[in-house]
């Protein structure tokens, strides 16, 4: 929501939660107005009504970043308010239903059920981040009409914009070595195993991983086994300022996600980001994956497998003239993607 606001031509005010670590003068370094409230449980809910009661005179869309964020799509519908929510993934499965922790948990999991339910049938229009996301919230009932694909945006310049790095040689990464790189946390449906499965059958490959996660010390450990520590360099967080210089350094971007029954990828920024330092990527064909990678054009759609993620490496390893042709066009692809692009298309919708 912040891109959003930050790129959009209209007025936007970001109601969001406190945070202990971020003060006022944090909030003050963006272009759009932020508003923190206590967001959780019920004493949350109650706060979001009445912020939106007290204000109701000056606001003509309330925007939902998730269907499940919050009862207001209901307050805001009765207040006579348009109504747009935004549709990523794992709000989507299991017919909009999920079970949640903590205390009563059948409880909690009614509330979320609740207002999925409310606020799909009462927003005005449905911002789809992929086809995928599309289908399912037909299935979940939505009105066809009214659900706009919209794929995520991202800073293309800033990607796309080589840095003159030494990163090989800080890493101390053979210049014949094919360099993988993933960014993403460190959660087992990411795939970070499969990769590591593929690659400990393979010569002159290394693979840089990027995130943090509670995955970290398993994946560590399971690195070991495979007896590929020479392979792998667990990079942690990386900054935002200097991401796109592994970007740029790797030859081969992967994100090879697998079935998940609570957490899916409704699409994937990171395959965009690569794409736009001219990077083929490589991805499995599940969820909304596909609408981010276009099959033997931007990259490789792949099963969720060893074998087929390690011959997808080795496609691009080996054939040169197939992974210069999907670097140029990944470029083009990325560019479509800039914010200054589909800020527009997300613009038209909250002016409808």
């Amino acid at each position: 929501m912040k891109d959003i606001a930050e790129h959009s031509s209209h007025e936007i005010d970001v109601l969001t939660n406190i945070h202990s670590s971020i003060n006022s003068k944090f909030d003050n370094n963006f272009s759009f107005g932020i508003i923190r409230r206590n967001l959780k449980g019920i004493t949350g809910e109650l706060s979001v009504i009445y912020f939106l009661l007290i204000n109701r005179k000056k606001y003509d869309v309330i925007y939902l970043s998730r269907l499940n964020d919050s009862i207001i799509g209901l307050v805001a519908y009765i207040l006579g308010k348009k109504v747009i929510s935004h549709a990523h993934g794992s709000e989507l499965i299991k017919n909009g239903l999920k079970t949640t922790g903590g205390k009563f948990p059948i409880l909690r999991t009614f509330w979320e059920n609740l207002k999925f339910k409310l606020n799909l049938n009462l927003t005005y229009k449905l911002i789809a981040v992929s086809e995928w996301s599309k289908n399912k919230l037909i299935e979940n009932g939505a009105n066809e009409n009214k659900v706009h694909i919209v794929h995520p945006g991202i800073d293309f310049y800033n990607f796309s914009t080589y840095v003159n790095n030494n990163l090989r040689n800080e890493l101390n990464i053979c210049k014949s070595d094919t360099i993988l790189l993933t960014v993403s946390r460190l959660h087992p449906r990411k795939g970070h195993r499969l990769v590591m499965d593929a690659i400990s059958k393979m010569d002159n490959v290394h693979y840089l991983i990027i995130g943090k996660g509670y995955e970290e010390d398993l994946l560590k450990q399971y690195a070991s086994s495979l007896n590929i520590n020479d392979k792998v360099d667990f990079l942690g967080y990386v900054n935002d300022d200097d991401l796109p210089n592994y970007y740029q350094t790797c030859d081969i971007f992967i994100m090879t996600g697998q079935p998940s029954e609570k957490d899916v990828e409704g699409f994937g920024i990171a395959y965009l980001e690569a794409n736009a330092a001219g990077k083929p990527v490589i991805g499995t064909d599940i969820y909304g994956v596909a609408s981010a990678v276009k099959d033997n054009e931007t990259g490789l759609l792949v099963e969720p497998t060893v074998k087929s993620i390690k011959n997808g490496i080795e496609i691009l390893m080996n054939n040169n003239i197939k992974r210069e042709y999907i670097s140029k066009n990944s470029i083009y692809w990325a560019k479509k993607h800039d914010w200054s692009q589909i800020i527009k298309i997300i613009d038209d919708i909250l002016s409808s």
